[in-house]
């Protein structure tokens, strides 16, 4: 946006204090008064417009429509305007906070070990002391991959059905709405406002935040996602290109077998293409489309729990037909799992994987083997290992909390 207009550069500042309530949530002290701050500058967005209607033609009609019509039986605005109210005339909105702590060490949420306190001691907890508490309830060869995960709600008493990072996200979007009318209104060449806080992912349905902290390290950790933009000199090569092209022509698919069939073929080329194959996990819908494509990377065993834990809450909320992940992984000898950490196991071998889920429980494996040789020599594949309506969740126990999500999304959609 090479121009800003008076009123549009109080949105972006709303835009950076939206962004200071996120990432101060777990803070108390701090999130109240991001809060406050919020809501007495989202109101001077419109303030701002007021002063400046000797600019704007046709004022009145377009206040009246976009502002005033549209806002008036709008109940989350009106709660912002007399919060705003309240912040200035009386002190603070009255807030209250529910929070859920417990220790994950596996993937499988039946296995979390719940930590249970006074209302109080939760609400202000000390990582440290939760810590010493953690270590206490584990074997000494867990710490290290174990996980506190802390799920806190914001609600305001005067706001019960809204959790409160969701409402903020919400007043901001319409503000947003509201100054790309104006733009539009004022016939501007220039394209809609870009604030770069579309990677929050705000969902009015996640009614928890959710943190983590590392038994093995105190500092709080988070998931965080960068947008990864097309890099416009990239380009494959064209026998790749047409071989990818063929195989999608030779495969129609019309179930998740078809898709595995698809991907078996895409999986492996690419491999050996690149000589490797970066993590990528994909949402199908009913379509057989994708709807979101995730990569990762993982630096340790709580970063998988953490991970696939995650992509269990967004399945709940994307509620795909069917999930699928490639990735490359390690093999270990697993007898002496349940005396040493997991990256003590040895390493017999290492495969190129395909699994997927879907919504009706079919699940799919495909293993090949990776043979590496020595140095210099070309990277191969050995013959695939398929595997077809596993019976035993054993197979897929990373995807055990998808599996779970997709039962409870498609149960909560047919109603």
């Amino acid at each position: 946006m090479s121009k800003h207009h008076p009123w549009e550069k109080r949105l972006a500042d709303l835009s950076q204090i939206l962004i200071n309530c996120e990432k101060t949530y777990f803070d108390p002290n701090l999130f109240r008064m991001n809060t406050n701050h919020f809501l007495q500058t989202a109101r001077t967005v419109t303030f701002i417009i007021q002063k400046n209607k000797n600019s704007i033609n046709d004022y009145e009609t377009w206040y009246q429509d976009n502002v005033i019509n549209a806002w008036n039986n709008d109940s989350l605005m009106n709660w912002a305007k007399d919060s705003r109210n309240t912040i200035e005339k009386e002190g603070d909105i009255d807030l209250y906070s529910e929070i859920d702590l417990r220790i994950i060490y596996s993937y499988i949420e039946d296995h979390d070990i719940v930590l249970k306190s006074s209302k109080e001691v939760l609400l202000s907890f000390d990582v440290e002391r939760l810590i010493r508490y953690a270590k206490k309830s584990m074997p000494e060869h867990m710490i290290d991959l174990a996980v506190i995960k802390i799920e806190r709600k914001w609600v305001a008493n005067s706001l019960p059905n809204w959790e409160l990072l969701s409402a903020l996200a919400g007043i901001h979007d319409r503000m947003l709405r509201c100054c790309n009318d104006l733009r539009l209104h004022l016939q501007s060449n220039e394209t809609q406002i870009e604030l770069g806080i579309e990677d929050l992912a705000f969902h009015e349905s996640q009614m928890k935040r959710v943190n983590y902290v590392k038994v093995s390290d105190p500092r709080i950790s988070s998931l965080n996602f960068t947008r990864v933009h097309k890099d416009k000199n990239f380009s494959i090569s064209s026998d790749l290109k047409e071989s990818m092209l063929r195989h999608k022509g030779d495969v129609d698919v019309k179930s998740s077998s078809d898709l595995v069939e698809l991907y078996s073929r895409l999986a492996p080329e690419s491999f050996l293409h690149f000589g490797s194959h970066i993590p990528i996990l994909y949402f199908f819908d009913e379509k057989f489309e994708v709807i979101e494509l995730i990569s990762t990377h993982f630096n340790d065993q709580s970063n998988k729990y953490i991970f696939w834990r995650y992509i269990a809450d967004l399945v709940s909320i994307k509620k795909p037909f069917a999930v699928m992940f490639i990735a490359e992984a390690w093999i270990r000898d697993a007898k002496k799992i349940n005396t040493i950490a997991m990256r003590d196991l040895p390493i017999t071998g290492e495969i190129l994987q395909l699994v997927l889920i879907d919504k009706n429980e079919n699940k799919y494996r495909v293993n090949w083997p990776i043979n590496r040789g020595g140095v210099g020599e070309i990277v191969t594949l050995g013959d695939p290992n398929v595997l077809q309506d596993i019976k035993v969740m054993s197979e897929f126990n990373f995807l055990i909390p998808v599996k779970n999500s997709l039962q409870i999304a498609w149960a909560d959609k047919t109603k």
